[in-house]
């Protein structure tokens, strides 16, 4: 009953926030608009830079009882890559709003020091976010544009050695749009990604759980120190404009 429970009460939180972004976003699809409304399909890819972690890797006994912890408040993360599926829909070619869904995978390492020899782990992370989107057109439509938009969605995330968890997520984002062709974009991006703490429900072997680091981290003060893993991806992109 405890179990059931608690899966119902992380449900319950990891959907609230990205429903609430989800909602406003079916709204404008849902708000009157052109017959020429601006869709598009692209890929994304690029570095992702991630802030410092919490990072503690605990040693497993067969009966449950940890035999060892290896533990660091601030590990560096390492550079990893990341890649993006984007659909992007503009209420028409001249609209300052639209909204964007995708799905994104990314992935980091990190190195644990501590009284044992250090522990190397591997992070990677799929989620599918939904974001409300503003852009400034430079001279009207099928020019070039400003764009920045801010959503949410759900995160899953393994952790190695270690287990998955999953969580919501939020990010941030602003970029820089160019036709290069009548059917091609080019997208210049850089995001701000939140995502939640890795905490496995396993109890056996080594069990690696992830929080984001320092006490000035800014995510810990918006969505609180169960949310605040950040990331910085740069990337680019190339959309099929419809």
């Amino acid at each position: 009953m405890h179990a059931a429970m608690t899966l119902r009460t992380r449900l319950a939180r990891a959907v609230r926030g990205p429903l609430s972004v989800a909602a406003v976003a079916l709204a404008i699809v849902a708000a009157p608009g052109s017959a020429d409304a601006e869709l598009s399909l692209g890929l994304t890819g690029g570095m992702v830079f991630g802030a410092d972690q919490q990072v503690s890797v605990n040693t497993f006994a067969p009966n449950g009882d940890v035999t060892s912890t290896v533990s660091n408040k601030r590990t560096p993360v390492g550079p990893g890559g990341i890649g993006a599926l984007t659909l992007t829909y503009w209420l028409d070619p001249a609209s300052p709003w639209g909204i964007q869904a995708e799905g994104i995978y990314w992935a980091n390492s990190l190195s644990v020091r501590g009284s044992l020899p250090r522990v190397s782990v591997s992070e990677s992370r799929t989620a599918v976010l939904v974001t409300l989107l503003g852009r400034w057109l430079l001279e009207g439509p099928g020019s070039a544009y400003f764009y920045g938009g801010f959503g949410g969605g759900l995160v899953y995330s393994r952790v190695s050695p270690g287990g998955s968890d999953f969580g919501p997520g939020f990010q941030a984002l602003t970029g820089m749009g160019m036709m290069v062709t009548p059917n091609v974009r080019l997208r210049l991006e850089l995001r701000y990604i939140v995502a939640p703490d890795i905490d496995p429900n396993k109890h056996t072997g080594d069990v690696t759980r992830t929080s984001g680091g320092g006490p000035t981290n800014p995510a810990r003060r918006i969505f609180g120190s169960r949310f605040d893993t950040q990331f910085i991806p740069v990337m680019i992109g190339l959309d099929w404009v419809f």
